[in-house]
């Protein structure tokens, strides 16, 4: 009698709703095991360097990174940018749905210490800058809270050393060569002399061409940071 009550005690501290199924997921995050499992996981075989799925499996890197090697190190994802994940960012990113980023964010914190089982993790975790028009309109950077979720899970510190000097149209629609083009010095760094021979893990929502990875990347090692690794929520499979 006295196990079956603080079962049921156990139970109700823990009964947090679904984000996904509003069903109570029985689990300290808001997201049930079995919309979990749904998840839309990104599919082997994978470049090593960008993560986009490679067309033979023989090969290590696809050919983009064949033909440029990036200047990032590497590049994790949790998932691949499909329903529902692309739902659940779009909410968090535009409608402060912040506990989807808040689970998203648990959840991919998860995938790093298994992918990085047995290797140092990086130094510092540096957020995606927004530019202060973008920041004063939507109220909040959505790559600082990710940054802020991962801090407090893997005991990594922040620095926001990197700034978007310009305001830039918005990607979505934009080839890779018109990213490239429009973030041509959209960032500058902050206290370089804090960026020196660090290596530093660069937290954004979701990855697409890897413009706006390279781009900052190139920015962090030219101030003189010794390797830069990409963390995203999730990744866009195919260029758009």
């Amino acid at each position: 009698m006295v196990n079956k009550f603080l079962g049921a005690f156990i139970s109700s501290l823990f009964a947090n709703n679904c984000i996904l199924c509003d069903r109570i997921s029985a689990r300290p995050i808001d997201l049930c095991q079995a919309c979990q499992d749904d998840l839309p996981r990104l599919k082997a075989p994978l470049c090593q360097l960008c993560q986009l799925p490679l067309a033979a499996t023989g090969s290590k890197l696809c050919a983009r990174c064949l033909k440029t090697i990036p200047s990032f190190n590497n590049l994790v994802a949790g998932w691949r940018y499909e329903f529902p994940v692309d739902e659940l960012i779009s909410q968090f990113k535009y409608q402060r749905q912040l506990a989807h980023g808040k689970v998203l964010s648990l959840l991919l914190a998860k995938e790093l210490r298994r992918q990085y089982h047995g290797q140092s993790l990086p130094d510092v975790l540096t957020p995606t800058p927004l530019h202060w028009r973008s920041l004063w309109r939507r109220g909040y950077n959505q790559s600082d809270l990710i940054a802020q979720n991962l801090s407090k899970t893997l005991k990594l510190p922040i620095q926001r050393n990197l700034h978007r000097r310009r305001h830039t149209p918005k990607q979505q629609g934009l080839s890779a060569k018109q990213r490239a083009v429009n973030l041509k010095d959209a960032f500058q760094t902050r206290n370089p002399q804090q960026i020196k021979a660090k290596v530093i893990a660069l937290v954004d929502d979701v990855v697409t061409t890897g413009a706006t990875a390279e781009a900052m990347s190139s920015c962090l090692l030219k101030a003189g940071a010794g390797a830069v690794h990409i963390w995203c929520l999730a990744r866009t499979p195919l260029d758009d």
